[in-house]
């Protein structure tokens, strides 16, 4: 099955009620022989207001391995030669040297998907227990190792040159997902 590893998110103008809203999404094709990126478009009222890429991988779930995506397996999907982003990779998150506030979190039965592992928003939700309040208009998210289900999320935030990073680790201090907003 399909799994979510990373993706990245610009904001231009949020939508408001009662806009207008269409989006558009496309399989960028092969991003290494074990990935594959999917772009999205959103308009609001005719308008481009955001931007997306994600980048997917096929887990074998009997073995819980990354799996080699086939090109024919892909084809199936509509492969298109254009991207979103200049940028072909996904960029990566820094580890700041010191945090400045940190909270753990019970890992609750509702966070857990159908994989036993925390949702993907999830951990979003996590973020914006130490985030300060505001409207991001970028958003980059990898996701490194499921937490599950009885353990905890320790999440860590610093302020590094203007963006706001955000880790979260399980209770042994495994890095689970890290998160970039600015």
């Amino acid at each position: 099955g399909w799994v979510l590893t990373d993706w990245q998110i610009e904001i231009f103008e949020y939508p408001k009620h009662g806009d207008k809203i269409l989006a558009q999404t496309w399989s960028e094709g092969l991003s290494s022989p074990l990935g594959a990126n999917r772009n999205f478009l959103l308009y609001k009222n005719g308008e481009v207001c955001a931007r997306g890429t994600s980048r997917w991988i096929i887990i074998d779930f009997e073995s819980g391995r990354p799996t080699k995506i086939e090109p024919s397996y892909l084809e199936k999907y509509g492969v298109e030669d254009k991207t979103v982003f200049d940028e072909k990779k996904l960029t990566r998150i820094p580890t700041p040297e010191t945090w400045t506030a940190e909270v753990t979190l019970p890992v609750r039965r509702a966070d857990i998907d159908f994989n036993d592992h925390v949702h993907n928003l999830t951990y979003l939700d996590y973020a914006m227990e130490l985030l300060p309040a505001g409207h991001y208009k970028n958003m980059r998210i990898a996701y490194k190792t499921g937490l599950k289900d009885g353990s905890s999320a320790k999440v860590s935030y610093a302020q590094v040159d203007g963006a706001h990073i955000v880790n979260i680790c399980d209770g042994e201090g495994s890095l689970a997902c890290q998160l970039m907003f600015s």
